[in-house]
């Protein structure tokens, strides 16, 4: 078993430092790529740590108990016992397997744990699993609000809460929309959420996945600007979300529409475009697509 690896800075292959292979990086005195020591895990023997290893399964005869690893007793198309040289005919009767062990293939000792040993590929230096320390590595990914950011090249400042041409970020949209459900539900008010979506694919096909991006974001802008003042709104590249407060079902539908058609009037060429209508029990699960 084979697996690559990344150790800590403070294990005992902490010396294993990346240093960069182009002399350039050095003399124009960049700093040089950060990474941790790569390293293989292998298992090997625990008597001459070679990590030629195979699996083998144990066989025991039940007639007069001589147990060893299957290969001892293989000869030529029958099984026969290296103890007392009798055939093992019938499995379950004659003889069973118990288990299986780890067979070293350079110095022939069996094992049931093999020991683990980190063969580093920076400087081929190996170092027991007992003695390697440990540390957490941590991935990040981005959520929607920061993918629409890198798309659009434009970051939310810390004292912007609202983007006129693009509405709430999907962090405030959610706060705001989970606060009128709370005020909806304990009024009895009516509400209601709807989710504008682009055929991204068909436009593409039409215009180019370059002018697609370009006509997202016009109708985006042209979206915002439509919507009433009590409404909040947020963006994402081909998807227009929309919080109505004091509007019921039927009447979201009305202003959706609105929306549509002020965005097939401005946008060339025609989209395909998919609306839908959330009440207020559904808007929790809408707010969980979005945060997704």
């Amino acid at each position: 078993m084979i697996e690559e690896v990344r150790f800590a800075p403070d294990s005992p292959l902490e010396e294993a430092r990346f240093e960069p292979s182009v002399p350039s990086q050095r003399a124009a005195g960049r700093a040089a790529p950060v990474r941790p020591p790569v390293a293989l895990l292998k298992l090997v023997c625990v008597k001459c740590h070679s990590s030629h290893l195979t699996e083998q399964s144990l066989i025991h005869h039940y007639e007069c108990g001589y147990q060893a690893v299957q290969t001892s007793f293989e000869a030529d198309n029958a099984y026969i016992c290296p103890k007392c040289r009798r055939e093992l005919r019938h499995y379950g009767v004659d003889y069973d397997k118990p288990g299986k062990v780890m067979c070293c293939n350079a110095c022939g000792d069996t094992m049931t744990e093999p020991e683990v040993e980190f063969l580093c590929l920076d400087c081929h230096r190996s170092t027991s699993g007992d003695h390697a320390s440990f540390r957490d590595w941590y991935e990040y990914d981005l959520l929607a609000d920061g993918i629409v950011a890198v798309k659009s090249g434009r970051l939310p400042t810390a004292d912007s809460v609202d983007d006129a041409g693009r509405g709430r970020t999907l962090r405030d949209f959610r706060l705001l929309v989970t606060h009128s459900v709370s005020v909806a539900k304990r009024t009895g008010r009516p509400l209601c959420a709807a989710r504008l979506t682009v055929d991204t694919t068909d436009l593409a096909n039409k215009i180019g996945q370059r002018g697609a991006v370009s006509v997202c974001e016009m109708l985006r802008d042209v979206a915002v600007q439509s919507l009433r003042e009590q409404d909040i709104a947020a963006t994402l590249g081909d998807i227009v979300l929309v919080c109505m407060p004091e509007t019921d079902e039927a009447a979201g539908k009305v202003a959706a529409d609105h929306i549509q058609r002020a965005i097939f009037a401005a946008v060339r060429p025609k989209l395909k475009m998919t609306v839908e209508i959330f009440s207020v029990p559904q808007i929790d699960q809408f707010l969980k697509t979005v945060w997704q």
